[in-house]
């Protein structure tokens, strides 16, 4: 493998416009990244100052040389994102990994009749209460997401669902920390949500909206499918133990 930088990253024919590299990964924050004919493997500095996230996309055989390779040599990440069909090929023991869908649209939702008043938020706090209520595993938050807007629906006096809106290095937008209050599920506030959320990231940038989901996470799947969105790749990812 031959080691870049994000600009060699981002420029190389093979892999830069990849639709992973150019909107998957946040190139403000690479530091360093490998390439050969088989494998693409990124460390990204961590939101919070801790060790490095390493992003690690190809197959098992080569990816597992690969990360074999960088481990011997010293690499350790605090946290690993992977193609899932190549989690066996991680040489660092994993906590608890989980697989999830990386999502994609270029559409706008489908219309449909305002059930629901979605406006920006600017209450943090209340965010972190709703999150730490609805989504306490969220690594998107008021303190650390640098988002360009976080939106949601009072119902009852009270913050009951949520998301933000961050853009990547691209400048396509990502949504994510979508939560809603259990007590509230079903009545459509995360559709709602979602939908104003993409509207917001498909009105600047390159016009690409993406997120993530847990696979298990069926009923929110449902919901981003019927908004127009698809999986482009699915990962397993978890902190290194």
């Amino acid at each position: 493998m031959r080691e870049v930088d994000v600009d060699g990253l981002v420029s190389d024919e093979r892999v830069g416009e990849d639709l992973v590299v150019r909107h998957f990964l946040d190139r403000r924050r690479v530091r360093r990244a490998w390439l050969d004919d088989e494998v693409v493997v990124v460390e990204q500095e961590a939101r919070d100052g801790g060790a490095p996230l390493l992003v690690a996309l190809g197959g098992p055989g080569p990816l597992g040389t690969a990360l074999a390779g960088l481990a011997a040599a010293g690499v350790r990440p605090g946290r690993v994102i992977v193609d899932a069909p190549s989690l066996d090929a991680v040489p660092w023991p994993l906590v608890r990994p989980r697989p999830w869908f990386w999502m994609t649209t270029r559409s706008l939702p489908p219309t449909a009749p305002d059930r629901h008043e979605v406006v920006d938020l600017t209450d943090h706090a209340e965010v972190d209460v709703l999150l730490d209520a609805a989504f306490p595993e969220s690594h998107t938050r008021p303190a650390t997401a640098g988002a360009e807007c976080w939106l949601g629906v009072h119902l009852d006096g009270r913050l009951v669902s949520a998301g933000a809106l961050t853009r990547r290095g691209s400048g396509s937008g990502h949504l994510g920390g979508i939560a809603t209050l259990p007590s509230y599920a079903g009545r459509g506030l995360g559709t709602a949500v979602t939908a104003a959320l993409t509207g917001r990231a498909l009105a600047g940038g390159p016009g690409l909206a993406s997120l993530g989901v847990y696979t298990d996470n069926a009923a929110a799947v449902t919901v981003y499918r019927r908004l127009g969105y698809r999986s482009a790749r699915t990962f397993v990812s978890g902190p290194v133990a």
